[in-house]
């Protein structure tokens, strides 16, 4: 523990953490070591009033208020810059305000005694004051305005030489938005610093703009021949954005901008042409690319790459194709549908034999099972009900379970429909009894068959 003693009464506390700065043991004690520091009958330098306690505590020792203390600043004589020449009174570490801001600038302030001040700040205004800033011209804007103030007929004479009419009577300041009628007949406001920039109405001004901006047709008539175009329009007013009719040697007319001529000249048609020449594949590039891939080409002639192709591959099969297609790996189609069948088949079964895929369950004992099932399941699909396009199905798989393939235990009654349903949602491998019983409470719902429910909307509507 941390014991100190009281600097008032001298009895010992200890210190908390929050208050490690406390010197006195209570508040009274503080309250008379705090009154002891105070004067007692303390005058104010200003007005020579006396100074209570509590002012005292707020941190006026010297004046009684604000109002006092501010008599005492203006009142306060400040003397002059230390640097020769500058009679201005000093306001930092004896330099005037504009001395002491260059001399901080330049880092490395020089002695006062090598700084001149210059006659050329020593201006005056035209009342007699002196200027701040090199800059001004004036001390005050009410000398701006006697001066730089306009009379009203200069104002109305300046709108005449510029052949409008002035219709406002008085004129107050630059400020004043001013109603006048142009050399064209159009009435319009403006104040007069923008009548002096653009000098006429918007209108009038946005021709003059135009004349400025425009072309001349022989200019652009000479242009055009250098690309071995002619100009079909006559003569008016061009810019950038008017559309130019012209005719190139091959005999093609268009139109189009200066703008774009500029930037892609001549004929645009002629220009598309050469283009596509450059892109298109010639008849023997495309022969070629057909006899690397063994295949040969019956068509003699070659338009684009959408046209279609003859060709003969090299199964000798009969086909057409696009150039695009074949370039992007397509080849002929009934080459494609028998790479799928017997052994490219994604559903080849290896571990049957050829005799049992010739018989394909054509044989007598697979017909018996089957029409057991049927009069077992009263030739009723057991999802829906319907007696319609049934056939019988294994709820162990065919090629998994051969001794079960006669079993009639082992079969069920559906419809075409649930059937491939089951085959597409489990697949035609690997199935069983418990995925029949799951895809049977699925299709149920409230104890009724989708199907039944949608066939029953059908009849209604």
């Amino acid at each position: 523990m941390n014991y100190t003693k009281c600097q008032q009464c001298g009895k010992q506390f200890t210190k908390s953490q929050i208050s490690h700065k406390q010197k006195c043991c209570s508040f009274k004690c503080a309250a008379e070591r705090a009154t002891i520091n105070f004067k007692e009958n303390k005058r104010c330098e200003q007005c020579g009033k006396i100074i209570t306690k509590q002012q005292q505590r707020n941190g006026n020792k010297k004046f009684c208020s604000r109002e006092c203390y501010l008599e005492a600043k203006k009142n306060k004589e400040k003397k002059e810059c230390i640097i020769k020449n500058c009679t201005e009174k000093h306001a930092a570490k004896g330099y005037c305000l504009r001395h002491y801001g260059k001399l901080r600038r330049r880092g490395n302030p020089l002695a006062p005694d090598k700084v001149i001040c210059k006659v050329e700040y020593n201006r005056f205004c035209c009342c007699g004051k002196r200027l701040k800033r090199e800059q001004d011209k004036y001390c005050s804007k009410e000398c701006y305005d006697k001066n730089q103030a306009l009379n009203y007929e200069i104002v109305k004479q300046f709108f005449e030489s510029k052949g409008c009419i002035l219709l406002t009577n008085k004129y107050k300041n630059s400020r004043q938005v001013l109603e006048f009628v142009c050399s064209c007949g159009n009435t319009y406001k403006k104040t007069f610093p923008c009548f002096k920039k653009s000098s006429r109405c918007r209108l009038c001004s946005n021709k003059i703009q135009s004349e400025k901006r425009g072309l001349n047709h022989e200019f652009v008539k000479q242009v055009f021949e250098k690309h071995d175009c002619k100009l079909l329009t006559g003569k008016k007013k061009i810019n950038n954005t008017t559309k130019l009719k012209y005719r190139c040697n091959h005999g093609h007319e268009a139109k189009v901008n200066y703008a774009t001529f500029r930037l892609y000249p001549g004929c645009k048609i002629c220009r598309k042409k050469t283009r596509d020449e450059g892109y298109r594949h010639s008849f023997q590039d495309v022969k070629k690319n057909f006899g690397k891939n063994d295949y040969i080409l019956l068509s003699k002639s070659y338009i684009n790459v959408h046209h279609k192709l003859d060709f003969i591959c090299p199964r000798g099969h009969m086909g057409q194709i696009g150039y695009h297609e074949f370039v992007k790996g397509r080849r002929c189609s009934v080459c494609a549908v028998e790479s799928r069948k017997g052994e490219g088949n994604p559903s080849w079964n290896p571990n049957l034999t050829q005799e049992e895929r010739e018989i394909a369950r054509n044989y007598p004992e697979y017909k018996v099972w089957r029409k057991a099932v049927y009069e077992r399941d009263n030739y009723a699909c057991q999802i829906c009900g319907s007696k319609k396009n049934i056939c019988a199905h294994h709820l162990n798989g065919y090629a998994e379970f051969p001794k079960q393939r006669t079993e009639v235990s082992n079969g069920v009654t559906l419809c075409r429909y649930y059937h491939n349903n089951f085959h597409s949602f489990y697949g035609k491998i690997n199935n069983t009894k418990e995925q029949f019983y799951e895809f049977k409470k699925q299709q149920s719902v409230g104890g009724k068959c989708k199907s039944t429910e949608k066939n029953l909307e059908k009849t209604l509507s």
